[in-house]
């Protein structure tokens, strides 16, 4: 999945993940997002995110708690703190999004907005005057 993003992003396409940090939505590179998550010390994603939903109460808060560690980082945002923040339910659910969200880009790659490039026919005048049209209304 990693080198697929890698290819998409690198084909000059702009595609962000949008996500709620428990204040803002704020939008980050999925490729910076990835490279965290693979490089965090203890987060392994096939098996971190299953610990949670052992039966063992001892393997599922460890699994929480990893999760929780690993998305803060990836995404910049704190651990709930009584105010602000997100909740270890909160960073698995936002880790599902992500993951979810990464699977409809690679199924759909027509759906990520390309930088519109500047064509060599514009010219400065055609610029102005659509300036001052918009400038006088």
């Amino acid at each position: 999945m990693f080198n697929w993003l890698r290819k998409r992003i690198a084909d000059r396409r702009k595609a962000v993940f949008p996500y709620w940090d428990g204040t803002r939505i704020r939008r980050i590179d999925p490729m910076l997002a990835m490279a965290a998550l693979k490089s965090h010390k203890e987060f392994d994603w096939s098996r971190t995110p299953k610990q949670c939903d052992s039966a063992s109460d001892e393997v599922s808060i460890e699994g929480y708690q990893l999760t929780q560690d690993a998305v803060c980082a990836a995404f910049d945002v704190k651990p709930f703190d009584g105010t602000s923040g997100l909740t270890q339910a909160e960073c698995l659910d936002l880790l599902a999004a992500f993951t979810g969200w990464l699977g409809v880009q690679k199924k759909t790659p027509n759906n990520l907005q390309t930088s519109s490039e500047p064509t060599g026919t514009e010219s400065s005048n055609d610029n102005s005057a659509t300036r001052s049209k918009s400038d006088s209304t």
